[in-house]
């Protein structure tokens, strides 16, 4: 019994060699394949690469919230020529990797509506922290939001920040100022130890 499970072992065995044989013969063909998979693992590390600088980009951990926003705002002013103003008021210099992603990417999003959307000329930003949590106001003098836009969480990017806000148990605010503008507000816990809840009643616009 031992010998015919030998013989039918070599035998596959032998079966799998001769089609591998048969597959790469042709040393141009096993070349091509060779390319393909670096090709394919290259571009694998490139998403790898942009996905890990999507979540969490690298100065957040070398120069802190405060300084990568405060970075943040002067490139801002120079690739556009808005004058951006950043007031901090934090007691700490580094904050829970989610909270502080969170809070930099709401910023980001909404500086690039600034630009594509509001036609201004000026930004106001504070960043604060205020009991137990951290906070975030951006103000610009452009020709503010629409209670339609405002509404509409596809637009302007609205759902992305929202989402990053109550996903840390925080919340984001976002209407037009009372004479003009447009006024972005989030506030997040500073130990995010509610992540994934809701605000009570869900209310997306208050």
């Amino acid at each position: 019994m031992r010998l015919l499970c030998a013989i039918a072992s070599k035998r596959a065995e032998a079966q799998t060699r001769t089609m591998m044989a048969e597959e790469y013969r042709d040393h141009q063909k096993l070349s091509a394949k060779i390319s393909d998979f670096d090709q394919l693992l290259r571009e694998a590390v490139k998403t790898v690469q942009r996905i890990s600088a999507d979540l969490r980009p690298q100065m957040l951990d070398t120069l802190g919230l405060g300084d990568a926003m405060d970075w943040q705002a002067q490139e801002f002013q120079k690739r556009t020529g808005i004058d951006c103003t950043l007031t901090l008021r934090l007691q700490r210099e580094h904050f829970d990797p989610e909270v502080a992603t969170a809070i930099f990417r709401i910023f980001q999003e909404t500086l690039t509506n600034v630009i594509r959307h509001a036609e201004a000329t000026r930004v106001l930003t504070s960043l604060q922290e205020k009991r137990d949590r951290v906070i975030l106001i951006v103000k610009d003098n452009g020709r503010g939001i629409t209670p339609g836009q405002s509404r509409d969480s596809h637009a302007l990017g609205i759902m992305g920040m929202r989402e990053r806000a109550y996903a840390l148990g925080g919340r984001l605010k976002i209407f037009a100022a009372a004479q003009q503008g447009t006024i972005v507000i989030a506030r997040i816990p500073i130990n995010a130890k509610e992540k994934g809840k809701l605000p009570h009643g869900k209310n997306t616009h208050c």
